[in-house]
């Protein structure tokens, strides 16, 4: 009998330790990742996330996580919707960050941006490689949450908040391959009034232009 519970003990460990681990793959026909959560405590899951080449199952990333949030069916990761920035993103997002043609992956390292919100190593597609950069790392640990990339464009947005009336939205252009601050929107309804205070800096010809208006609250963001 103590035996036989032994062993029920160890099956029950074992499918637990199974359960631990999901395959990622909807964002890719070359590569797939797998998800290794190592420790929950009820909040944040501790892990590590890497990426693998689907025909050599060859790890090229692999990200230490403090917080991974997860959903599982079947023992695949299910794909959240990738809202930008304040909303649910997901672990692992597949796409050209620095314009070149060729896409790079963003792997979540936890909830260090601002207010707890997901904070990501940036790994750029080189030499049939994916290199860590610290430029375009900073700018999603930075800022709240990811930064949006703007195809039409060819430019990064990201955004800053301090409660509920105050933001800031920045647009970062790609130059000698790193991002370059171009242009910051500071609204600023704090003031006890009933205005908000917007302040507009903008790169011209290499020289920052700043611009001060403000607006009725209840005009400015009647669309909201």
């Amino acid at each position: 009998m103590k035996t036989f519970l032994i062993l029920v003990l160890l099956f029950i460990s074992a499918i637990s330790f199974a359960q631990n681990k999901f395959a990622v793959d909807y964002f890719s026909n070359n590569y797939y990742g797998i998800v290794n959560m190592t420790n929950s405590n009820g909040v944040e899951n501790q892990g590590w996330i890497a990426i693998y080449d689907k025909n050599t199952n060859e790890e090229l990333v692999k990200v230490e996580s403090d917080g991974i949030d997860l959903d599982v069916n079947d023992e695949k990761a299910i794909k959240n919707d990738n809202v930008l920035p304040y909303k649910e993103q997901i672990l692992i997002i597949y796409e050209d960050f620095n314009f070149d043609g060729v896409k790079d992956f963003a792997i979540e390292d936890g909830h260090h941006s601002c207010y707890g919100l997901p904070s990501y190593k940036i790994y750029l597609a080189e030499n049939n490689n994916f290199v860590l950069d610290d430029k375009f790392t900073e700018l999603s640990q930075k800022y709240c949450g990811m930064f949006a990339v703007v195809n039409e464009k060819k430019m990064l947005r990201a955004e800053l908040k301090s409660g509920c009336c105050y933001h800031v939205y920045s647009e970062f252009i790609i130059d000698d391959g790193a991002p370059k601050l171009t242009s910051k929107i500071t609204e600023d309804a704090t003031q006890g009034d009933e205005y908000v205070y917007i302040t507009t800096e903008k790169l011209i010809d290499g020289k920052w232009i700043t611009t001060n208006s403000k607006e009725k609250i209840k005009d400015y963001y009647k669309d909201e």
